[in-house]
């Protein structure tokens, strides 16, 4: 979901340029390896448990960057903050639990 569908959700009226937005959410992840993908228009950072993952706080065109990362079973926190200097403003964070397929073969004797 994009940051201002979630602000309009909140009654946050976001009109223009020039301003800065952060969210923080805690999730219950399972055991497991995470792909984190963003995609903004400008800057955005990402911190799981404080730490940052994502630092692209530039000024930049649409630019989408993913990471991975194994996580323990629990509740995490995920904090995004954004900024919007000019022109089209977007935030996006999505974030999919990765299988690795396994491929078995037997091997008579």
């Amino acid at each position: 979901m994009e940051v201002i569908e979630i602000l309009k959700k909140l009654g946050a009226i976001i009109t223009g340029d020039h301003f800065v937005v952060r969210l923080t959410k805690m999730t219950d992840f399972e055991d497991g390896t995470y792909r984190f993908t963003t995609t903004s228009d400008d800057g955005i950072r990402v911190y799981l448990n404080g730490v940052l993952i994502h630092d692209y706080w530039i000024d930049q065109a649409s630019t989408t960057h993913f990471s991975d990362y194994v996580l323990t079973a629990g509740i995490h926190e995920i904090r995004v903050e954004f900024y919007e200097n000019t022109g089209t403003a977007i935030s996006q964070l999505s974030f999919i639990k990765l299988f690795i397929a396994i491929n078995i073969v037997a091997i008579a004797p």
